[in-house]
């Protein structure tokens, strides 16, 4: 009788660890300020890691204080986000809003690991005001890249910047009882900055 040979294949199951990546971190320090009815200032603070490759921001029209899901942010995103920096103070001036409605802003970063969680800020854009335009005369230095606008509510105490780009002009909005004081600087393409300017306010 011929014997068989039995050969007996044992199956090894192999693991392989998986590498944990880390999602890019939310932005922190994140606030939402009305400039006007229709402009809202968005202010965050990024990582201080290396700088993730995209920002985006939505916003909902009104908004509650509830955690927006980024679904659920409408319209699409807004366009224009800076480029971000590591541990750098960013802004963007969102426009073309709705007076005296409640908004509900949402901004993350992108980058190759995935979507970092939602940083969130609400806030009411303001009611009518009175428009005022500030002019000014245009620097003549060749290397001149832009100008931005100081606004306070108290002589030489700034809360707020617009850079207005190379426009010799910008329209701003002051409300009944406020009073706003303006400055002006000039900066070139090395990002160096002038002083400040004479001071006005409205009204006068």
């Amino acid at each position: 009788m011929r014997k068989g040979i039995i050969i007996c294949l044992s199956l090894v199951l192999v693991g392989f660890c998986g590498i944990a990546f880390a999602l890019p971190p939310a932005p922190t320090q994140f606030f939402a300020t009305p400039i006007s009815g229709t402009e809202v200032r968005l202010e965050w603070k990024t990582p201080g890691t290396a700088s993730p490759v995209k920002l985006d921001a939505k916003f909902k029209m009104n908004g509650s204080v509830t955690t927006l899901t980024w679904a659920g942010i409408t319209p699409d995103n807004i366009t224009g986000e800076p480029a971000p920096v590591a541990n750098t103070t960013q802004s963007k001036l969102v426009s073309g809003l709705v007076k005296a409605t409640n908004y509900c802003f949402g901004i993350r970063y992108q980058d190759s690991t995935g979507l970092s969680p939602i940083a969130q800020a609400c806030t009411t854009t303001l009611n009518t005001g009175a428009q005022v335009t500030l002019a000014w005369d245009a620097n003549t230095e060749t290397n001149l890249a832009g100008y931005r606008l100081y606004l306070g509510n108290a002589p030489r105490t700034y809360n707020r910047t617009i850079d207005v780009g190379l426009g010799t002009a910008y329209t701003t909005i002051v409300y009944a009882g406020e009073t706003v004081y303006y400055t002006l600087t000039a900066y070139n393409t090395n990002k160096l900055e002038s002083g400040f300017s004479n001071e006005v306010k409205y009204p006068q």
